[in-house]
């Protein structure tokens, strides 16, 4: 039966060779990196093609040279010590749901004996493998933390043992409060959506200065380290992580409100003063660190769990701790590396900030809930606009973060891309 199985649903065998040659290079230092990308190539498997693993021989090379590797590590006898507490509580467990979070983490953990008759049974399959993926991104963002908090200790222990509640922080005045948008290719080469974005913050701005900030002029609001700057201009740090960078320092400096370029804005920004015109503020649907937060799954946000958007940040008040903290973080990574460790390496240092400096978590924890629906209209620009509760989605919602990276249906009338150019373009 298992051999008609693989005759009927053929593997890809441009996966395979990826994830055998994956197992077999895998060093050390990135054994969870494999992994994760191997759960990666897992997903895109079908139901049956996953439940057909068990008899393919490479499929088991792989898991026997992931132990081979993991008893070379300093981690062996812990990860064992899981395994097998895993393992007890799979006996115990009888609820379905359960176990198969169980068997997902002895895959997880390279055990491929105890996962196999786990994986043989059909009706676990699509979930399983979801599972899968889902432990292994976890893991993944486990090592980098791990990663983070012991490289740069010395950073988060100096910030943590500071008491922030002891400084009075300088605050903005409503003069000098700066709202800093940044397309650093410069206005002559906005795309048509942001362009719109850009257009709709200077309509609902108020009497707010707006700084645009491009690659000819950000040196004349912040001073980066030239390692900085050279790693840019050498194509080793990205636009997007080089506005990172840049975000940082200039809140760090001067207070204000940063919004991605892709941020739609479409009320008056005084009529929601409450929200931003905090010591701190950012776009947030929830306050707990939950995987069953529907907003949590819905936008694969493991890292900050929703409490927190990486395109949203403002303060009240110059040198916030959170920030000051984020700008240094950044210099010394870049002093050290040249790529990211992760493309969310922002969401990272940020929870780093909130477990360990306490005045952060307070802060972060005091932002209400907000803009529930920021999320929404970026699936449905190419949508016709009349069928669409284009209004309704505003309602309740001043800001919208949109996306450069959506395929937009830039020729049809009546769509709500060509609506948001009607009001803003």
């Amino acid at each position: 039966m298992r051999d008609n199985m693989l005759e009927t649903y053929p593997l890809d065998t441009q996966i395979l060779s990826s994830m055998v040659d994956l197992a077999r290079r895998e060093p050390e230092f990135d054994l969870f990196w494999r992994r994760f990308v191997m759960a990666d190539m897992l997903s895109k498997l079908t139901p049956e093609q996953f439940n057909a693993l068990p008899n393919q021989p490479w499929y088991r090379e792989y898991w026997r040279l992931v132990e081979e590797r993991r008893r070379e590590t300093k981690y062996a006898d812990v990860e064992k010590n899981l395994r097998d507490q895993t393992l007890e509580m799979l006996r115990r467990e009888n609820e379905q749901s359960k176990q198969q979070n169980f068997a997902a983490t002895l895959l997880m953990l390279g055990d491929i004996d105890q996962a196999l008759p786990l994986i043989d049974q059909r009706s676990w399959a699509p979930k399983l493998r979801e599972d899968f993926a889902t432990f292994m991104k976890l893991e993944r963002n486990r090592q980098v933390q791990e990663f983070l908090r012991a490289r740069y200790s010395n950073l988060i222990e100096r910030f943590a043992k500071t008491d922030w509640d002891l400084i009075k922080f300088e605050e903005v005045a409503p003069k000098d409060y700066k709202i800093f948008y940044c397309w650093l290719q410069g206005r002559d080469e906005m795309l048509p959506l942001v362009r719109c974005c850009f257009n709709s913050l200077r309509m609902n701005a108020g009497d707010r200065e707006i700084c645009f900030i491009d690659e000819k002029n950000y040196s004349a609001y912040v001073d980066l380290p030239s390692r900085i700057v050279e790693k840019y201009k050498a194509g080793k740090i990205s636009r997007t992580h080089f506005s990172d960078v840049i975000r940082f320092n200039l809140l760090e400096h001067y207070g204000g409100l940063w919004l991605d370029a892709t941020m739609l804005v479409t009320e008056p920004l005084d009529r929601h003063k409450g929200f931003w015109a905090r010591t701190y503020f950012t776009q947030k649907y929830c306050n707990e660190k939950s995987n069953d937060n529907p907003y949590v799954k819905a936008l694969l946000c493991y890292v900050s769990y929703a409490r927190w958007a990486s395109f949203l940040h403002s303060s009240s008040v110059k040198h916030h701790p959170l920030f000051a903290f984020l700008s240094e973080f950044y210099r010394e990574y870049w002093r050290d590396f040249d790529e990211l460790i992760d493309y969310v390496l922002i969401d990272f240092i940020i929870d780093l900030a909130y477990e360990n400096i306490p005045f952060v978590r307070r802060e972060l924890d005091s932002v209400p809930i907000n803009n529930l629906d920021i999320n929404t209209l970026v699936f449905h620009l190419n949508e016709p606009y009349v069928k669409y509760p284009f209004d309704k989605i505003l309602n309740g919602t001043f800001l919208h973060k949109l996306s450069w990276k959506v395929p937009l249906d830039a020729q049809s009338d009546g769509t709500v891309f060509r609506e948001i150019v009607r009001r803003y373009g």
